[in-house]
């Protein structure tokens, strides 16, 4: 009887082993949960540097397209300025968008971000093929195009430099690493910039 007595006594944790476990399980959660902020931010972060490496290709794309369809024009027989129509050595600051057609927007001077339409309206519904395109409202992304036209010696030929930064959000004032003279050395991720770049000449008419 004394031996069955014993035998049903139960052993339970004592108080400070609950509440090493406590500890244990707290900073395990704790660093779990720490890991998935930050991959979420890394996730996030390489989203936009997706999407902004995208727009800035296209943008140079949209540049080329309106060389090559001034070639186009042309062989046509009408007047495509040599291939280089629409271009301006004077105005290299510009933007050139989907809805722009031919048309490049350039001015003589950089300017600020909203009275230079920089901004890039974030497309409704891309699905259906909506694109983004430019704004003066200030929205997350922007791009400014750089275009070094020359026109000098008989030749015609244009360095373009396509930049997209993000989550500037000052109307008043171009980041200084987004220089007016087409230099790229300070357009860095950690800068929240990105760049394309691309030197188009007259080949489509040799």
């Amino acid at each position: 009887m004394q031996q069955n007595k014993k035998n049903n006594k139960k052993k339970a944790f004592s108080f400070g082993e609950i509440l090493l476990a406590a500890f244990v399980l707290t900073v395990g959660l704790t660093a779990t949960t720490a890991l998935i902020g930050k991959s979420l931010t890394y996730s996030y972060d390489n989203r936009d540097v997706v999407i902004a490496s995208a727009l800035a290709q296209e943008g140079v794309e949209l540049v080329r397209n309106v060389r090559d369809q001034n070639f186009a024009i042309e062989k046509d027989g009408g007047d495509g300025g040599d291939g280089f129509d629409h271009f301006s050595k004077p105005d290299k600051h510009c933007h050139v968008d989907v809805n722009d057609g031919m048309n490049l927007n350039c001015t003589p001077s950089q300017g600020r971000p909203n009275t230079r339409d920089y901004y890039l309206q974030t497309p409704v519904d891309p699905a259906s093929g909506d694109r983004f395109t430019h704004t003066a409202t200030p929205q997350r992304f922007l791009r400014y195009i750089f275009i070094d036209y020359d026109d000098s010696g008989g030749n015609m030929d244009a360095r373009v430099i396509s930049y997209v930064f993000w989550d500037w959000g000052d109307p008043a004032n171009m980041p200084s690493y987004v220089p007016v003279n087409g230099n790229t050395s300070n357009c860095t991720l950690a800068n929240k910039c990105v760049y394309a770049e691309v030197f188009l000449t007259q080949w489509g008419i040799l």
